[in-house]
């Protein structure tokens, strides 16, 4: 997962806050190159709602010294432009409306900015910037109509936006995706049996096609 994976999953399994208990938690770390990193995560639930908030912070300059031979000596360099900086923020809700249904919603948003330092020639570097901007999100609910009988849907939307910038060039990709996942199961003497449906939806748009993409998947 990430700027440079071409596909991937993420099961993200939730927990839910003790019931009226709300709880805090705030973490930090420092380490060479100037890396440091915060994070803080809220949870609590009031009624029949569970809410989870979590925020991180975390940056690094990355450059460093190193030795580069001219063909004629070694000369002590330092490596610039390698810095780097993410944010990530995530919110949780759940509910249990009765004991027969549930309900859920998550929406996760990051952006990360990093510089792109080119090759050593003895000249001074080019560097080129790439920016990174994800949200991510997720509505669900299920329905235990009987005791050994269910239905799920869930309803997904993703926009990825990739920004490149250097002295000659701006681009970017955009890609959207909208998908629905709905199944129904039955547990009939010890054996589950599930079946669903699964509909996507997507584009691809950038300054180096002249018409968008689009792709549709059942």
């Amino acid at each position: 997962y990430g700027s440079n994976a071409i596909g991937g999953v993420i099961n993200i399994i939730t927990k839910n806050p003790d019931k009226d208990n709300p709880r805090i938690d705030i973490s930090g770390a420092y380490g060479s190159y100037k890396y440091a990193k915060f994070s803080a995560n809220f949870s609590n639930s009031v009624g029949k709602l569970n809410y989870d908030l979590f925020y991180s912070h975390e940056k690094s300059r990355d450059d460093f010294n190193y030795l580069y031979d001219d063909g004629f000596k070694e000369i002590e360099k330092q490596r610039e432009k390698n810095s780097f900086f993410l944010n990530n923020l995530y919110l949780n809700l759940s509910a249990e409306i009765n004991e027969k249904i549930r309900l859920g919603f998550n929406s996760n948003y990051v952006s990360q900015n990093r510089n792109l330092p080119g090759n050593e020639n003895g000249t001074p570097v080019a560097s080129a910037l790439q920016i990174d901007e994800n949200w991510n999100n997720n509505l669900s609910f299920k329905i235990n109509l009987k005791k050994d009988f269910f239905v799920s849907s869930v309803l997904n939307f993703r926009n990825n936006l990739m920004k490149y910038k250097d002295i000659l060039s701006n681009d970017y990709f955009k890609n959207r995706v909208i998908s629905n996942n709905s199944s129904f199961g039955i547990n009939f003497n010890n054996v589950k049996i599930i079946s669903g449906i699964e509909i996507l939806y997507s584009d691809l748009n950038t300054l180096n096609y002249q018409n968008m993409v689009n792709r549709k998947q059942y």
